[in-house]
């Protein structure tokens, strides 16, 4: 019973994380959420002959497919403008989120908020967020501060503009970055999870 209770408050805390995430999106783009698609879905026939002819090349084929995107799609064009994207790799640890998070609230119900457990929290979700701007990012969705550092130094037309260059010397730090951040994040969720801690 308690399992089933915990599993019901996961779905429910994954789906709130989701939603959030896309309130976000619409708040710092201006753009409503017009288009959710399930890539992965599509592809699951090719996805299972690779795997099976070449293990390897399946795996890396199946972590690169999204499993969701939400976001806003122009019309005419279907191609995203923004967007959400989740792989299978950052949303395992969106469940895995929501699943300690459910566990935070069904073991320590008198006080089930602690400031860095709900912190710990905050930052692991930008970690794990993967963002596109059609106005910057050309290639594919990438990592939050990145997205948004990119955005940042192109134009609305994306071409380059002013501090390009600091942008090329930083990008090399990024996955660094979003490593140490992650392991921040962890750190404080594992504290804000711990009984005897206090904040």
């Amino acid at each position: 019973m308690k399992l089933i209770k915990r599993l019901s408050i996961t779905v429910i805390l994954l789906f709130a994380l989701i939603s959030m995430e896309a309130i976000v999106l619409v708040f710092a783009t201006g753009a409503s959420i017009n288009t959710i698609t399930a890539p992965i879905l599509s592809n699951l026939d090719f996805l299972w002959l690779l795997t099976k002819s070449n293990l390897h090349a399946g795996i890396v084929e199946v972590i690169n497919q999204p499993v969701l995107i939400i976001g806003h799609s122009a019309s005419s064009t279907q191609d995203f403008q923004s967007a959400l994207y989740y792989y299978p790799v950052n949303s395992i640890l969106h469940v895995g989120l929501a699943w300690l998070i459910s566990i935070r609230i069904t073991t320590h119900r008198s006080r089930p908020h602690k400031y860095s457990f709900i912190a710990g929290c905050a930052l692991f979700l930008v970690t794990i967020n993967y963002v596109w701007l059609a106005a910057c990012c050309g290639a594919s969705p990438g990592w939050t501060f990145d997205t948004l550092f990119l955005n940042y130094v192109m134009s609305t037309d994306g071409t380059p503009i002013q501090h390009m260059d600091i942008y090329e010397t930083a990008y090399q730090y990024m996955l660094p970055l979003q490593l140490v951040i992650m392991i921040v994040a962890t750190m404080m969720i594992w504290r804000g999870l711990s009984s005897d801690s206090k904040v």
